[in-house]
């Protein structure tokens, strides 16, 4: 099975429709249509030009995507990894806003996590 069927496969049982998958794609920065994710799956395409932002809108790795190889789900490692390629795709001064709401966002979760705590 080729990664084609693993999309349909997954979308399917994410229940997600071609259309929002597509939408799903082309918001992560692939500009795909429902008919191209119908090819891709009808196809069962070897490995789509969109890989990465299929596997991160299925959320499941490319590596299983391609071959279903385990692990399915990425992990926390993995998933920082493709935020830090994406982090440096930015310039200095987005990084810096991003860095300071990500600060602000663990801030208020480590409150949380002390609330239960006590």
């Amino acid at each position: 099975m080729a990664a084609g069927l693993r999309v349909a496969e997954e979308r399917e049982r994410l229940g997600f429709s071609q259309q929002e998958l597509a939408d799903q794609v082309s918001r992560l920065g692939y500009k795909i249509t429902q008919t191209g994710i119908d090819k891709i799956e009808k196809r069962d395409t070897q490995r789509p030009k969109c890989l990465k932002e299929l596997a991160a809108a299925l959320n499941v790795t490319q590596e299983w995507l391609l071959s279903g190889a385990e692990p399915k789900q990425p992990g926390a490692d993995l998933r920082m990894d493709e935020i830090k390629r994406d982090l440096r795709q930015l310039d200095a001064e987005e990084q810096e806003i991003l860095f300071a709401q990500f600060r602000s966002l663990l801030d208020i979760a480590r409150r949380k996590d002390l609330k239960r705590v006590k």
